[in-house]
């Protein structure tokens, strides 16, 4: 069986999670001789009402997997490039996730929602 980025994911988020990790982080996911590498950054933030002074909740309620599976999805009904290496940065409002990260020219940014839904995608150009 080939485990593929989402499953790779899946398994360091729980690894993650286990070691103090919260699930808003920023991710890279590269493979390379017939092993994943999966990266985490921890950027704990909070965003605070100018107007109110209260702390504004979080509106992250996509698990990266999630962000990364809808992402694929919609790179392949699209008929973009989806390879390694990929990254995941969250966002104010959702997920940005990125695939041919390690390419010059040609890296690929799909942004997803926190409601699941695709807002827009961009190529970088070669």
């Amino acid at each position: 069986m080939d485990t593929d980025e989402i499953q790779t994911l899946k398994l360091a988020l729980s690894a993650a999670s286990h070691n103090g990790v919260h699930r808003r982080a920023s991710y890279f996911i590269g493979l390379g001789d017939g092993e994943w590498v999966v990266h985490v950054e921890t950027s704990l933030s909070f965003r605070v009402s100018q107007s109110t002074g209260m702390l504004i909740p979080d509106d992250l309620h996509l698990d990266a997997s999630e962000a990364l599976r809808i992402a694929r999805e919609y790179a392949v009904s699209h008929q973009l490039r989806w390879e390694p290496a990929f990254s995941l940065e969250p966002e104010r409002g959702g997920w940005k996730v990125g695939a041919r990260q390690s390419q010059l020219g040609g890296q690929l940014f799909i942004d997803i929602g926190s409601d699941g839904r695709v807002l827009e995608h961009r190529v970088n150009p070669r």
